[in-house]
């Protein structure tokens, strides 16, 4: 995830939200955490990494009808990979 967006425009701003207690298709999984997050996006007036505010501080917990889903912000720095996740990632 992190080499594709690292590939984009130098000068956009990549944000990774990860979703937790939701499957493959969040959008259709949890559409009111998928709707709040994107709204701020997209309303957002300033898009600098430091002024976009997309989670209430470190994470966003939204209630779904079938549970609660937990927004985190995940920082490339975050991320480690096992040798064999960054042969995968690399070459897939």
């Amino acid at each position: 995830m992190f080499q594709s967006l690292q590939s984009r425009n130098r000068d956009s701003v990549h944000r990774y939200i990860e979703l937790e207690n939701v499957g493959h298709c969040p959008n259709h999984e949890a559409p009111g955490a998928v709707g709040q997050i994107t709204s701020r996006w997209v309303n957002s007036q300033d898009r600098r990494k430091d002024h976009l505010q997309l989670l209430d501080g470190d994470r966003l917990v939204i209630e779904e009808p079938w549970g609660t889903v937990t927004a985190n912000e995940i920082d490339e720095s975050d991320v480690s990979l096992t040798i064999m996740e960054r042969l995968i990632t690399t070459f897939v």
